[in-house]
């Protein structure tokens, strides 16, 4: 009888996790060789933290806002249509002001938790030597308390040294998550991030060593992969103040298309160019970005442009590049405005320099010189 009430208890162990379940359907315990008899570990997990993206120094009371990262008069330039490489420097008139800042976003007084409705899914593995043995996953959504809502799965191990990954693309939609594997491959198996439409967050719990109790509770804490890019352009200054002919915009860098491999601590992007947006005069559009490896120039590319009468009718394939570089964070959100305006002065082209003083003609070389140059208007005639 004493007997029996073990394996009885025991086995509501085994079924118990943290929130309600709508299908109990778990996945699969992977054979681990040697440990096949181990008893079975339920994980209990709560949710904390936020789903929002950061600025670097929103802890810092003393910091109101932040200096540009990128201030700078742009050229306009040409773009191959092909993408694959850029013409000579530019040497005409700048018309378009780029300015990008990191958000400052307000300061956090107190550890929040997801929003209600968010789907994510936790993945178990457990060490055996330098490897780590897929476990069990489950789909969990979030809401508005630490004890999330279980979906599918569950989450069970065996004892020793475990690890834990998650990811989520913080919406309340399930599919997002795609379709659950019978296994997972730790530094293998990988997520598809289809668009920019959309966050993408992850979770690593790191190395959990001794893990051999009826039970463990696993604290789960989401944070940003990608970066928010929010990009206003505008037209100031021109007797046709509208940008027409638009059909769409991307930022070279970053990527459109990204996967992230299980386990590891970044997304990569698979090309080097983002989603494109399509913007109207004074239109503000927000998108996701790859995070930059490195400090870097950033150009945003129009397919067609018209503004005022300074660049062409329907001019294809422009692009617009700082010469300063910078280096878009993980997590990390920013604001680009592009504003094409007249710059202070007057360009005049080449072809419409002439003295009238023979014995001062210019030559050539002269006059391409003298066209770089920013005359003050009234000063010539």
């Amino acid at each position: 009888m004493r007997e029996c009430l073990g394996k009885a208890l025991w086995l509501c162990f085994c079924l118990s996790i943290a929130g309600c379940a709508e299908d109990d359907r778990m996945t699969p315990l992977s054979a681990d060789s040697g440990d096949t008899a181990d008893e079975l570990i339920p994980i209990h997990i709560s949710l904390t933290g936020d789903n929002d993206y950061h600025s670097s120094s929103f802890n810092d009371a003393s910091t109101r806002s932040h200096s540009p990262l990128i201030a700078e008069w742009v050229g306009v330039k040409a773009f191959s249509p092909t993408r694959t490489g850029e013409q000579p420097d530019y040497d005409g008139p700048r018309i378009a002001s780029m300015e990008l800042t990191e958000d400052t976003l307000p300061r956090v007084s107190t550890r929040a938790t997801v929003p209600v409705g968010v789907y994510f899914r936790l993945i178990v593995f457990r060490k055996s030597g330098s490897e780590y043995v897929f476990q069990s996953a489950a789909d969990y959504t979030s809401n508005g308390t630490a004890a999330p809502v279980l979906k599918q799965g569950k989450l069970l191990t065996r004892s020793g040294t475990i690890r834990v990954v998650g990811y989520s693309f913080n919406t309340a939609t399930a599919a997002d998550l795609g379709t659950m594997p019978p296994t997972y491959a730790y530094n293998s198996s990988t997520v598809s991030i289809p668009d920019m439409s959309k966050d993408f967050m992850t979770f690593d719990s790191g190395d959990i060593t001794n893990v051999n109790s009826l039970s463990h509770n696993l604290p789960v804490s989401f944070s940003q992969k990608l970066c928010k890019l929010t990009i206003s352009i505008s037209v100031t200054g021109f007797t046709s103040n509208t940008i027409s002919g638009c059909t769409g915009v991307y930022v070279k860098q970053g990527g459109n298309s990204t996967s992230w491999v299980i386990g590891s601590s970044a997304v990569a992007a698979n090309t080097s160019n983002t989603a494109s947006f399509n913007p109207n005069t004074n239109q503000t559009t927000t998108i996701r970005m790859v995070p930059f490896a490195s400090a870097r120039t950033i150009t945003v590319h129009f397919d067609k442009l018209t503004v005022g009468n300074l660049i062409a009718n329907n001019a294809d394939n422009i692009d617009i590049a700082s010469t300063q570089s910078v280096q878009l964070k993980e997590g990390m959100s920013y604001t680009m405005k592009i504003q094409f305006k007249r710059s202070p002065g007057i360009n005049v082209p080449a072809g419409s320099i002439n003295l009238s003083n023979p014995q001062k003609a210019c030559t050539n070389d002269d006059k391409q010189k003298l066209s770089k140059l920013v005359f003050a208007d009234g000063n010539l005639k």
